[in-house]
């Protein structure tokens, strides 16, 4: 999950490139996109994604590597502080060779790259919540602006479905006055690998 939250980061450099938001789908996926609604009462925040509790899992049964399989964008939002004109969620193809580590200690999960970490809690069902605050960084290296990510999923036998919400808020690169503050939606399927 981190890989997808990953490139997400990924994303928000191509934002600058073509203010769009761009979740990530499967190769086997039709290319396309999605015009941007506006339902800002469904935009996460820092409430959202930081401070989420443990759970009730026991051990460390979901520990191990992962990589992504597939990741669908199910939906795009403007959020309250967007006044980009032309922002646009744009799939692209998620890299099924990163893998990355899930890390359980009872009902404490983390899911970490080695860039980002996101963190949460997951049940004895393996259902999990986990959210990360992300702080994007453009090409000269200044941070450029704010980014969420909330993953609700359960984990199975081989490895986990998931929802992943994904929100950025940055300025324009070229005109400061333009916010691009927009939220994907995505369904995610990962498989374990050890």
């Amino acid at each position: 999950m981190a890989s997808i939250v990953s490139r997400f980061l990924l994303a928000v450099a191509w934002i600058f490139a073509s203010t769009g938001c761009v979740p990530v789908v499967s190769p086997a996926e039709p290319p396309s996109s999605h015009d941007l609604g506006e339902t800002p009462d469904r935009c996460i925040g820092l409430g959202n994604v930081l401070g989420i509790p443990s759970g009730s899992a026991r051990g460390s049964q979901f520990s191990g590597r992962y990589r992504s399989l597939s990741n669908l964008l199910l939906d795009c939002v403007r959020c309250p502080l967007h006044t980009f004109a032309d922002a646009r969620c744009e799939n692209v193809t998620v890299d099924p060779t990163h893998e990355y580590e899930v890390i359980q200690t009872d009902g404490r999960v983390v899911f970490d790259d080695g860039d980002v970490r996101v963190v949460g809690g997951v049940d004895g069902d393996g259902s999990f919540t986990i959210g990360a605050v992300i702080t994007p960084t453009g090409t000269t290296g200044v941070h450029t602006g704010e980014g969420f990510a909330l993953i609700e999923g359960r984990f199975d036998a081989t490895g986990y479905n998931a929802t992943l919400v994904t929100r950025i808020t940055a300025n324009d690169p070229d005109d400061a006055e333009d916010v691009v503050d927009v939220q994907g939606v995505s369904r995610v399927r990962a498989e374990r690998t050890e």
